[in-house]
């Protein structure tokens, strides 16, 4: 069966509409992506935020990008990490990947070699293959102190994770 994207946005439009974060993440994705309607960025951002505020992962790490490449809002490098730290909260391991690069870059936010290997770690711990790769970089220009640091930060920030996980 042929998909019919002009169908399926109509569809998530009336979900949205309602009030589903679910058709509002998928509404937003048919606006960023220009699928069966036009692209529209600031749209976009405009349903990622919906559905983010309902605690939706992937709209709130989406958002992230956002932010971080001021697509459809205004560059926000401190309100990227933001949301990417509240998609983390939920167990989105590709919100760490976002997390580890922006730390490692300094994009937007101040550059720190050690939080950029911690949050890198934890993506990687669960397999991520771009946050492997992106690990092994990042600790080629990291100082033994930082190395130190940011494993420590690592533990750290998985027991957090581990622990709101038992919660659920």
């Amino acid at each position: 069966m042929a998909r019919d994207h002009g169908e399926a946005f109509r569809w998530y439009r009336k979900a949205a509409e309602q009030g589903h974060a679910n058709g509002q993440y998928n509404l937003a994705l048919k606006y960023d992506l220009g699928e069966g309607v036009a692209k529209d960025l600031r749209a976009a951002a405009s349903w990622y935020r919906k559905a983010a505020d309902q605690s939706h992962p992937d709209a709130q790490n989406n958002l992230g990008v956002i932010y971080r490449d001021g697509q459809g809002v205004a560059r926000d490098g401190r309100k990227a990490r933001d949301w990417f730290r509240k998609a983390d909260e939920q167990g989105d391991g590709l919100a760490q990947v976002n997390l580890g690069a922006i730390y490692a870059n300094g994009d937007g936010v101040e550059r720190d070699d050690a939080r950029a290997y911690a949050w890198t770690s934890l993506a990687a711990g669960q397999g991520d293959e771009t946050a492997k790769r992106n690990l092994t970089i990042i600790r080629r220009g990291m100082s033994t102190g930082d190395l130190l640091e940011g494993k420590a930060l690592a533990a750290l920030l998985g027991k957090r994770i581990r622990k709101r996980a038992a919660a659920r």
